[in-house]
């Protein structure tokens, strides 16, 4: 029998699924009238959206204009006919996977759950309340989390309310807390069913499938013990382990009380590999629950065999101890990018829109995602994704930029049920490679200061300070992990690690130097460094096409700095300091987005230019000479040594002429390393003389054979003092499915634009005597030309 049959006159049945996603309807609860939903799973603001009742939040400043929606309650419902029971030994669950927020739930006039966390799935035993016979109506009434947190705060007025981004009261509520706002987005409180509800019919249910995994450190060997939680009267569960389609091993084991379990052992096991390293082969677990022989329920998950350790260790002739990521025993360079949830509106983002996300990531050569702190557990879709892509995914724990209240005891009972519900739904992730108990709470302690002895050994001491939060990160947590997900690395925070957060020698940082903190210019960020670099960058606006989105090019407001783009920017100091980020909400790759993928890439070459300064005697201002050399280095994150040559071409901006040119013949890159290649003086021409802010140079690796693998273009700094010159001779041609370009003179940043065009690189720097090409999809076959632009045009 499966899952998807019934037998009339059978006492025992598989387990049975019955979505309840139609005919639900809303209303906000004062009103008399009921409003069909726009879809479901679903929020309040989508559904007075598809409705007409407010305007487009993110269109002009109508931010504003909604925020009454997040003061008010709001009450989803809907009427369905139940399966029919067929004995006393079967059971009705309803599962409710996320309702936001504060929800109490009416099953047919009789209260049967009240819910106060976002991020916790609900499942209610409703035998002895759902009508077998007829209709079923389900009330959910969502209360206003705004005001519910607002009085939370006002019950606790000795705790220390502190926080960056948002209101501080969020610190009181399980929500998503970006709902709050933050220095990237709007302040716009959701409400509603956000995950999907549906019936569960069963007689006994597989309630958990997980493994642990270990892999001997010579690879060639794994040991996968596979455990099944059951719930109900059953007699034991069938473990297989497939690749692919073909089947490695099945196993049955006993259930002995409500638990069963087996271990596999795999020799030379198809391990799973982050992009570039290797492949991603992935198993399926699959759990089968039998009573004498009879299908009662089924349930898989997929998984990767990989070692992954985090190494912290004694640094050679440095201070600290290293942290990087080691997957079956290589050392893996983490380029990657921070993760904020794809939308405020989470329920209308597809599957397909989470895999464009992960394929746009991969696409860009970056392994490593951090799902940050201030979020959500995002849906299965995400980490299937990147499972399958090889990404991996350092997660936080959804606390971010404040000071949480760990002393109310039902504030810690919640937040325990939440790590315990999303760990055992995350942990067969391969991706998943470090979990983080926070972003930047204990960065915020530093700043303002409430009370933490980092050498108090006293949890409960903890929970009568100033900064209670730290039982949080510190004991729950801890414990959670432990017990569920061992084999996974856990760290407090991100940052966290040294005397502060901000030290640079031992566990990871936030290195935002650049835009917030200190402000140093970008060419000092080589020096800002860490053992490992967790959130970095800077802010900007999105593509032309996005602001058109939210600010018609009729309006009088269309212009930087205006009263309406200063308020789609919440980040303090932004008209200062706009330059880099990444990739907009509309999957329109910024600049930036095309530099991190020619800066990843699996072989790179690259240059700086540094001005060493010699003081002729110890005292002088004036007597000192100046040399600027230029240093060459590169990287192959390939497995395998790479033999190559090194070319090294300059040019004077102004006209184009070429003034140096140098190669080397015999360049050998180690493997899954950077090597430092030669360093020159930078070169010069008695037309030039020392104005060095006229020399370009070009750098390129070759193969043996003389094809070109890897290129850079070095421009001086500062660029504005530079004298770019208009190219006469700029020349942009299609060949089949490529685009190229050439120019006479050196051209900063060319950029090919227009509309359905993906293009596989951009923002190209050219230099006289070459042709760079571009592979691009989606292009009109018949089209001669496209816009252009450069630095300088």
């Amino acid at each position: 029998m499966t899952n998807d049959e019934i037998a009339d006159g059978e006492s025992w049945i598989a387990r049975r699924v019955f979505p309840l996603n139609e005919k639900w309807k809303f209303k906000e609860a004062s009103d008399s009238s009921w409003l069909p939903v726009a879809q479901f799973p679903t929020n309040v603001h989508l559904d007075l959206l598809h409705h007409g009742k407010i305007p487009d939040p993110f269109l002009e400043q109508n931010e504003t204009a909604v925020q009454w929606v997040g003061e008010k309650v709001w009450i989803y419902c809907t009427e369905f006919d139940a399966p029919r029971f067929m004995s006393a030994k079967q059971q009705m669950t309803l599962v409710l996977e996320g309702l936001d927020t504060f929800a109490t739930v009416v099953l047919n006039g009789s209260e049967i759950l009240r819910s106060n966390d976002m991020f916790i799935p609900k499942r209610v035993d409703v035998s002895n309340v759902i009508n077998v016979d007829g209709n079923n109506t389900i009330e959910i009434t969502f209360d206003s989390t705004w005001l519910i947190g607002k009085k939370l705060q006002e019950q606790y007025p000795d705790h220390f309310w502190g926080c960056w981004n948002g209101d501080c009261s969020r610190l009181a509520v399980r929500k998503a807390q970006y709902h709050y706002g933050w220095d990237w987005g709007p302040t716009l409180l959701t409400a509603g069913p956000w995950r999907p509800v549906y019936l569960e019919q069963y007689s006994a249910r597989l309630d958990d499938l997980y493994f642990t995994m270990e892999v001997a450190d010579s690879l060639q060997a794994a040991k996968i013990v596979a455990k099944a939680d059951c719930e109900g009267v059953c007699t034991s569960v069938v473990f297989e382990l497939c690749l692919g389609e073909v089947l490695v091993e099945r196993r049955t084991a006993e259930v002995v009380d409500t638990h069963a379990e087996i271990t596999f052992i795999l020799v030379n096991p198809q391990l799973w590999y982050p992009a570039t390293y290797g492949e991603q082969p992935l198993y399926h677990l699959k759990a089968t629950l039998l009573l004498d022989g009879k299908l009662l329920d089924t349930l898989s998950k997929r998984l990767g065999i990989r070692k992954a350790v985090v190494v912290q260790r004694e640094v050679k002739d440095a201070p600290g101890t290293s942290f990087f990521f080691e997957i079956n025993n290589i050392p893996i360079f983490c380029g990657g990018s921070n993760w904020i949830p794809a939308d405020n509106f989470v329920p209308r983002i597809s599957e397909d829109r989470y895999r464009s996300w992960l394929r746009l990531i991969r696409d860009g050569n970056q392994i490593m995602v951090r799902a940050w702190g201030g979020g959500i557990f995002e849906e299965q879709a995400f980490y299937d994704a990147a499972d399958e892509l090889g990404i991996l995914i350092w997660q936080d724990f959804l606390f971010a930029c404040g000071n949480y209240p760990a002393m109310i005891s039902e504030f810690r009972e919640t937040v325990k049920e939440e790590a315990r519900s999303n760990v055992k739904r995350l942990r067969h992730h391969p991706s998943i490679v470090i979990y983080a108990g926070n972003n930047e709470d204990y960065q915020f302690q530093e700043s303002d200061n409430p009370d933490y002895d980092p050498d108090d050994p006293d949890p409960e001491s903890w929970l009568k300070s100033s900064f209670p939060a730290r039982y949080i990160y510190e004991v729950i947590l801890v414990d959670v992990m432990k017990e569920l997900a061992p084999g996974t690395h856990y760290h407090f925070g991100s940052p966290y690690g040294g005397k502060t957060t901000k030290d640079p020698t031992v566990g990871d940082i936030h290195q935002w130097n650049v835009w917030h903190g200190g402000q140093r210019r970008y060419q000092d960020f080589d020096k800002l460094s860490g053992r490992f670099i967790s959130e970095f960058g800077m802010q900007s606006f999105p593509d032309i096409r996005t602001i058109d989105s939210f600010l018609p090019r009729d309006t009088t407001d269309r212009y930087p700095q205006s009263s309406t783009m200063d308020f789609h920017d919440k980040a303090a100091g932004h008209e200062r300091r706009l330059a880099l980020a990444i990739v907009d909400y509309y999957l329109r790759p910024k600049l930036a987005y095309y530099a991190i993928k020619q800066c990843l890439a699996p072989v790179t070459v690259a240059a700086k230019c540094v001005v060493h300064e010699n003081p002729r005697d110890p005292y002088t201002r004036v007597g000192i000479d100046r040399e600027s050399r230029v240093y060459v280095w590169a990287s192959n994150l390939w497995l395998t040594p790479l033999h190559s040559k090194l070319q090294i071409k300059a040019f004077d901006v102004t006209n184009g002429e070429q003034i140096y040119q140098r190669t080397e013949d015999a360049v050998v890159l180690q493997e899954n390393r950077s090597t430092e290649l030669t360093d020159f003086l930078l070169p010069t021409t008695t037309k030039i003389g020392e104005d060095t802010n006229r020399v370009v140079v070009a750098v390129y690796l070759l193969d043996l054979t003389g094809t070109q693998i890897a290129r850079f273009v070095l421009w001086p700094e500062i660029l504005k003092y530079v004298k770019v010159q208009k190219p006469k001779h700029l020349k942009v041609e299609f060949t089949g499915d490529c685009v190229s370009a050439s120019a006479e003179v050196p051209v900063k940043g060319l950029t090919f634009e227009e509309d359905g065009a993906v293009f596989e690189d951009n923002l190209i720097d050219l230099v006289p005597g070459e042709t760079v090409s571009v592979k691009v999809k989606g292009l009109d076959e018949q089209r001669n030309k496209m816009a252009v632009r450069y630095y300088g045009m």
